[in-house]
């Protein structure tokens, strides 16, 4: 009896909703157009073609559970206290030196290499889901 009731009570959580994935409140598909070397002012520019043809095209999935998702790979944890800025999610901690931030409007993103002070920009383009 004990067994019908855990199996019931587990089949009823799965279906209430508890199992329920994070969902996705926006997607950008972005190009690399630069970047930017802080410390010596150095920009490199890339057209679109020369950066298609190199792979430097990134999807983006920010979701509501506080991740963001880069071409369905690397995962980005929401950085407490900043807001719209996420850091990288390594294997035993989060990597605060690896870091992408949006504007107010998530149709603007930058990717930092916080302690190297350079800066990635793209141009993307949204859909909000």
């Amino acid at each position: 009896m004990r067994k019908i009731v855990a199996v019931s009570v587990l089949v009823l959580l799965f279906f209430s909703g508890c199992s329920q994935e994070a969902e996705t409140v926006h997607k950008l598909d972005c190009i690399l157009n630069g970047v930017i070397y802080n410390k010596t002012g150095k920009v490199v520019s890339f057209t679109r073609e020369d950066a298609i043809k190199n792979g430097y095209e990134y999807y983006f999935r920010i979701q509501n559970d506080g991740t963001l998702i880069v071409n369905d790979a690397d995962i980005y944890i929401k950085d407490i206290g900043i807001e719209k800025s996420y850091s990288l999610q390594r294997e035993t901690k989060v990597d605060k030196n690896m870091k992408f931030t949006f504007n107010e409007a998530f149709d603007d993103v930058r990717f930092l290499i916080v302690n190297k002070e350079i800066e990635y920009s793209y141009t993307c383009s949204q859909e909000k889901q």
